[in-house]
């Protein structure tokens, strides 16, 4: 039952990325306690994805100089990222509404290090 559930799930996920509208990856990694060295950001408008990409010790926080969403997207999937993770759920997806009620999915990937990936997706 676990099975067909997660499946099912899955698939619902798959449908809507396929016809996902706007995707924003972030990516940290080897950062230290007080932020990151190397810092990329990236905007491609002609399909409306966007990337971050934060690695090395350094002092800067890994934040967008130029934010693909509403602040309110961005912190409340960070909150709900950072609670997860630190409840133990290194991996999963979730499904989160904006200020207007737009549904979009949020996909995490963490390590026991600190290293972080997750991608939304509209």
């Amino acid at each position: 039952m676990k099975k067909q559930i997660f499946a099912l799930m899955l698939m619902g996920l798959s449908c809507g990325v396929a016809h996902a509208t706007k995707t924003i990856n972030t990516y940290e990694s080897n950062g230290g306690p007080k932020g990151y060295k190397d810092i990329h950001e990236s905007h491609n408008t002609a399909n409306d994805s966007h990337a971050l990409s934060c690695d090395g010790v350094g002092e800067d926080a890994c934040v967008w100089k130029e934010s693909p969403w509403t602040m309110y997207v961005m912190t409340q999937t960070r909150e709900m990222i950072n609670m997860q993770v630190d409840g133990g759920v290194l991996t999963g997806t979730g499904t989160m509404h904006d200020e207007t009620g737009t549904a979009y999915s949020v996909e995490w990937n963490a390590s026991g290090t600190g290293d972080l990936n997750f991608t939304i997706t509209q």
